[in-house]
């Protein structure tokens, strides 16, 4: 493959996260909906944001490519830690819940975290990351447009 095309996949890895996302949506053979993949769209931009680029990383050689990957690495790495403090939070919250939660006494401090944390990986962390991948692609064409 050519360095252009690495580096652009490299930036356009989320797309393949979203095709993933788009997936039937029933892992369980159910007729409904799997509810927490429905609403973690961006979570599978993120994943797929980290796991394409670094093979790229790796096997490429100094340049562009090289360089596109990293840089895909270290803002996915950045989204990972987000995440990764949102579990603590909810690790921390569920401390301070009822012992045996009932429906008349629900856990409601790990829920509002819980809440949060899809509302945020539904509605604002794909548009992050198409805005990141839209960003990368446009950076590698012009960067080949001044060839």
């Amino acid at each position: 493959m050519s360095v252009m095309w690495l580096a652009m996949l490299a930036n356009a890895a989320p797309l393949l996260g979203f095709a993933l996302w788009l997936t039937p949506f029933s892992f369980t053979g159910g007729a409904g909906w799997d509810f927490p993949k429905a609403f973690s769209i961006g979570i599978y931009m993120a994943f797929a944001g980290l796991v394409v680029p670094v093979p790229i990383w790796a096997a490429a050689a100094p340049g562009l490519a090289k360089t596109e990957a990293l840089t895909a690495i270290k803002f996915h790495a950045l989204i990972a830690s987000i995440v990764l403090a949102f579990v603590l939070a909810a690790l921390i919250a569920s401390h301070f819940d009822p012992p045996k939660p009932t429906l008349a006494d629900q856990p409601g401090k790990f829920l509002a975290v819980l809440t949060l944390f899809f509302a945020t990986a539904t509605f604002v962390l794909p548009f992050v990351e198409l805005a990141r991948a839209a960003v990368g692609v446009y950076r590698v064409l012009t960067a080949f447009s001044k060839l």
